[in-house]
């Protein structure tokens, strides 16, 4: 992943942040951390629609990169400061990066430079003259199946 400086990390956010729906830019402090993380998660996917599919694996592949306590240490930002933009402004250089790799997940689907996820991906969504290659003839990945 090229570098970023925080300035990209705080402009990307905005970017995503003002094209998303209101719930998305609401306020992240609920109770439950696991529902805080959650919200993160849809919040700097700037949508209102995510597949369950893709919300899931940012939380799993998430933890897998960079530990379980970063998860807490994410809400923890979120609990203090509510929103995308007074978050990005009080990130540190890991939390920076910690949302950026988020960003880059939902969009790309990729992880370890490996694209899992990309019949899930938020990119999909970007685009209005394309769909994922595949996915108007069945589930993706269908044309391996076996003719029945």
């Amino acid at each position: 992943m090229a570098g970023f400086s925080r300035r990209d990390v705080v402009r990307l956010l905005g970017t995503a942040m003002a094209g998303a729906a209101t719930p998305a830019a609401a306020r992240l402090g609920v109770e439950d951390d696991l529902t805080v993380f959650r919200n993160l998660i849809h919040a700097i996917g700037g949508t209102n629609y995510m597949p369950a599919e893709l919300a899931r694996a940012a939380e799993t592949e998430f933890a897998r990169a960079y530990g379980v306590e970063a998860v807490f240490d994410l809400v923890a930002l979120a609990r203090r400061r509510p929103t995308l933009e007074s978050m990005s402004d009080a990130a540190s250089t890991l939390a920076a990066d910690q949302m950026r790799w988020i960003a880059t997940f939902l969009y790309t689907g990729e992880v370890d430079g490996e694209v899992r996820y990309y019949d899930y991906c938020l990119g999909w969504q970007a685009l209005t003259f394309a769909t994922a290659p595949g996915l108007c003839g069945g589930p993706f990945g269908h044309w391996a199946e076996p003719k029945r």
